[in-house]
């Protein structure tokens, strides 16, 4: 302990106090070392998906800060696990059984299907911000629109992450218009405000729709499939849209999509796509890591509709005919490709799933279609 010039104190913590930056750092590393001693190994790609074997099975936990879910085949394996993490910090508060809730996603599991909804979060937002009127998509051209006097930015953002969390957890179909206002953050307008709250007219209208996945047999070959497709030129600014969703076998939900407002402007449809493969091949990188140290050996396909980006890719020569930031992109998409061995397909623009994560898409286009193969419902 020290004493300042004006009477002050400053003091040495011997223990992380909750609310510091430092804590959630310290508290992980407590909880790794603790599981790393019981012989779990964390994967090299996720900092928060432990593994352990044993002769009686496997188990598998991922943890967000003090939520953990744990899955394993081993009901000893599971129990040894639980008594030793009840030694080191307590009694444990758990959920089991056919149905359960982690981080606001409701899990339930029937026979060999296993859903993901946000049905209660969804509501509480929908009470919250008393949405009256059902949407059928949760967009239209009136999302391009910037009009009327400014609203609350504090507010705004708050709706913003909200959907968002939505967006990237269990409703991927969301994820473009949340992308494109999530562009107005900083002078928000009563038109986008009103957008938002189209995508939650929308939400009140699905909300049971969920994600669903038939559950895996013991064959450890399975496929990667990623639907990618960009556009070109949407904002004013000239930036394009890209996006992508991943799937763990070719008829389950879509376990990863992403819709990302792109950082170059482009001069054509091929660059814009050129990005979006960069940027969906690196996502699907960390992927297929992860499914290889769950115990599987995937065969990745990736669906692309721009012929002239496949051959280019497909080819052995360097592209050097854009400019160094797309051939740079490119190249490094080849390396990839060549080192997980992945399989590049041409796909019909008129049954990309990944349509909807780029543009506007109305129902007539094939919005609900392209919705309820992504999500499986």
């Amino acid at each position: 302990m020290l004493s300042t010039r004006n009477g002050g104190l400053i003091v040495k913590l011997n223990k992380a106090l909750y609310g510091l930056k430092e804590s959630g750092y310290l508290w992980y590393e407590d909880v790794r070392k603790s599981l790393v001693d019981l012989g779990f190994t964390v994967s090299a790609d996720d900092d928060c998906l432990f593994k352990k074997t044993d002769d009686t099975g496997v188990i598998f936990i991922t943890i967000h800060v003090d939520d953990f879910l744990v899955s394993s085949s081993s009901e000893s394996l599971l129990i040894i696990t639980k008594d030793a993490l009840e030694k080191k910090y307590g009694k444990l508060k758990t959920q089991s059984g056919s149905s359960l809730t982690y981080l606001s996603i409701r899990i339930k599991k029937s026979n060999n299907i296993i859903t993901l909804d946000q049905c209660e979060y969804i509501k509480e937002l929908i009470e919250y911000y008393h949405i009256e009127k059902d949407e059928m998509t949760p967009y239209d051209d009136n999302l391009y629109k910037d009009e009327g006097k400014e609203v609350d930015p504090t507010k705004y953002k708050s709706l913003i992450a909200k959907i968002n969390f939505i967006a990237t957890r269990t409703r991927m179909e969301i994820s473009f218009p949340i992308s494109y206002l999530s562009s107005k953050c900083t002078k928000p307008l009563v038109s986008h405000w009103n957008a938002l709250k189209k995508i939650l007219g929308y939400l009140k209208r699905t909300i049971h729709w969920n994600l669903t996945f038939k559950q895996m047999n013991d064959n450890k070959n399975i496929n990667i499939y990623m639907y990618v497709d960009a556009s070109h030129i949407l904002y004013k600014d000239s930036y394009g849209q890209t996006g992508y969703c991943i799937y763990l076998g070719e008829h389950l939900a879509c376990i990863y999509g992403r819709s990302i407002k792109q950082k170059l402007v482009c001069h054509s449809s091929f660059a814009a796509e050129a990005i979006a493969m960069d940027t969906g091949t690196s996502s699907l990188e960390r992927i297929i890591n992860v499914v290889r140290f769950m115990g599987y050996n995937p065969q990745v396909i990736i669906r692309e509709d721009n012929l002239p980006l496949l051959n280019v890719l497909a080819s052995d020569y360097a592209y050097t005919e854009d400019s160094r930031a797309i051939n740079n992109r490119i190249e490094c998409t080849k390396q990839r490709i060549k080192e997980y061995g992945m399989k590049l397909e041409k796909w019909s623009t008129s049954d990309m799933i990944a349509d909807p994560l780029t543009k506007v898409i109305s129902v007539k286009e094939g919005f609900i279609t392209y919705t309820k193969r992504m999500l499986n419902c």
